[in-house]
């Protein structure tokens, strides 16, 4: 079977449960996403008080990688990683996945971090440090694993990282483009779309095979009122299309074929639901490549999803594979 390559900012999570008054105390919007400087974080992470934080592993689309490469698809992860603590971490766990790393932990350089604050309801707010995974440029593009790879997921949050990243990531398009990869392409967030609007609808999806986005970041996209209006205008620039509407469900539509698929119930009390989001692009990914139609891979998506926001990070249980497995193959009969 062929790879999936990701182009990713890789990055620890640092996890802390709060109030929604801790938050309204540091002018924090609760869900909100924000980038900041090594001294503003250092000095949020001191304000909750965190010696001993639950780490894990983080950045959007490695999370979607990790979920693929349990579900059985050989993965390669493209992002740069300090030779700090945090960066010695990140490297063993992600190769204790078996996700192949072709790039080199950076000497005297940080390793992105991401403190998630989470509140009662699930909802995280999270501010991010992405250190040196902003420095990733066009010299890091291995062709070789785009190459020998079925599908190229890159995350929208490479536009506004760096120029650096924004020239890497058109990089990788055209490296994909021309080995006959398929490019994966997720919004990441809606502070994206406000920023690279124009050049995502006329440089990036043009390019892509497919585009995995929410419902809000949809509507940004195509300043429309509902996510099938979205659906139906991105699928004449995308060959496919998914949108996750969270408790709705996931939206699907091409030139040939548009599809619904409901939530599944969460099986405990949710508790963090920021991961279900990369956990269901993985997914999907995931299915097509094993060969099952867009409907039964959201399915089998839909269902990890609703795993994952059951527990703190986006690493999903053991059995994740089977439970996948259970629901694709009754999806299709």
């Amino acid at each position: 079977m062929k790879r999936i390559t990701a182009l990713t900012h890789p990055l620890i999570d640092i996890l802390h449960t709060c109030t929604p008054q801790f938050l309204h105390q540091h002018g924090l919007t609760p869900g909100s996403y924000g980038l900041l400087s090594k001294s503003e974080q250092d000095e949020l992470i001191h304000a909750c008080g965190l010696m001993n934080a639950p780490m894990s592993l983080g950045g959007s689309v490695a999370n979607s990688i990790l979920c693929a490469r349990q579900l059985g698809i050989p993965a390669t992860l493209l992002g740069l990683a300090g030779e700090d603590n945090f960066g010695h971490h990140l490297h063993h766990q992600m190769r204790l996945s078996d996700i192949h790393l072709p790039l080199p932990l950076v000497t005297d350089a940080r390793t992105g971090t991401c403190l998630s604050l989470i509140t009662p309801d699930g909802e995280r707010t999270m501010r991010t440090c992405l250190g040196v995974a902003t420095t990733l440029d066009v010299e890091h593009i291995v062709e070789s694993s785009i190459a020998s790879s079925a599908w190229l997921v890159i995350e929208g949050y490479f536009l506004t990282a760096s120029d650096q990243n924004s020239a890497a990531l058109r990089a990788a398009i055209q490296a994909a483009k021309q080995h006959g990869t398929k490019v994966a392409f997720t919004a990441s967030a809606e502070f994206v779309i406000h920023a690279k609007r124009d050049e995502i609808l006329k440089d990036i999806l043009p390019h892509s095979d497919l585009l995995l986005a929410n419902a809000g970041e949809a509507l940004l996209l195509t300043n429309t009122s509902s996510p099938t209006s979205a659906a139906a205008m991105l699928s004449k620039l995308v060959p496919m299309v998914v949108i996750t509407c969270g408790k709705d469900g996931a939206i699907g539509a091409s030139a040939s074929d548009n599809w619904l698929t409901p939530a599944f119930t969460p099986p405990s009390p949710v508790v963090d639901t920021t991961g279900a989001g990369d956990i269901f692009a993985g997914a999907f990914v995931a299915g097509l490549m094993h060969g099952i139609s867009p409907q039964m891979a959201a399915r089998g998506a839909a269902k990890l999803a609703s795993i994952v926001i059951t527990q703190f990070g986006s690493q999903l249980p053991a059995e994740a594979k089977n439970l996948w497995s259970k629901e694709t193959e009754r999806a299709a009969e």
